[in-house]
Parts: structure tokens; sequence; C-alpha cells
């Protein structure tokens, strides 16, 4: 009956937002990143974090390319933000965007049109001299 129970257990499917994580790999540096690809998801983001390691991240996954606009509400940990179009390029780069506490806060839109936005620690894209124009490797899990 144990086993039964357990096998249950792991076949049951996952809470809708339980987080789906991906390895991405920025200038040869391997990355461990949580998907945002649900409006939930994009909405909570990092808020209320205390800490993201150095190799760790949030990828905002959107249906097509176009300008993208976020801001650091109730996030306490400052951000390097990578706008990436489609073929995973980076098209902008906004570094060190400190957190938000309180109202209001200040908003940050990508130059140009992404379908994708990377949040990683702050500094971090200096540290491995991102530019623009560098591509950004990674899969998205298959739903």
């Amino acid at each position: 009956m144990k086993r039964f129970a357990w096998l249950f257990i792991l076949l049951m499917p996952m809470p809708a937002d339980t987080p789906a994580f991906i390895q991405v790999l920025v200038k040869d540096q391997p990355f461990v990143i949580e998907v945002a690809d649900t409006l939930e998801k994009q909405e909570r983001g990092l808020m209320y974090r205390d800490c993201l390691p150095p190799e760790r991240g949030m990828l905002f996954v959107y249906g097509e390319e176009d300008f993208r606009t976020f801001w650091m509400k109730n996030t306490r940990i400052t951000l390097d933000l990578l706008f990436l179009n489609r073929e995973r390029q980076v098209v902008d780069l906004i570094p060190r965007v400190p957190p938000c506490l309180q109202d209001p806060c200040a908003t940050y839109t990508s130059a140009v049109p992404a379908q994708y936005v990377l949040e990683i620690a702050g500094g971090r894209a200096q540290e491995l001299k991102l530019q623009i124009g560098d591509f950004v490797f990674f899969t998205l899990p298959t739903n």
C-alpha cells in the first residue's frame, strides 16, 4: 500500500504556481533560472526576496517582442535587467536597478522590443563583461 501512495504522489501534477527552473548560459557562465511564464509569476517576479545568489535569476517569457517595462516594487535586491529578442540576443541592458520599497517606484523600459527579460543579481552583467549583441542560451520547458 505504501508503494502505491508514493507512486500516486509522484504522478500527481504539480500546482500551477510551482516554479520551473532551467539552465541558462550567459558568457559561458551557467545560471539556474526560475521561469516566469504566467501573468501571476511575472507580477510577483523577485518580490520579497532578501538575496539572489550570483548564479541564480528569473526569466520572464512573453509570446512576442514588445517594449517591456519593469519596476522593482517590493523588490529588496539590486538587479541587472537583460532584455533579449526572439533570437535570445541581448538588445538592451539596464544594470544595477535599485530596490523599491515604497511608492512611487521608478519604471525601466527596454530601448527596443524584447521577447524575454532576464533578471540577475546586480553587477553580474558587468562582472561577465556582458554587452548588447551577446547571446544568451537556453531551452524553455515544454508544457
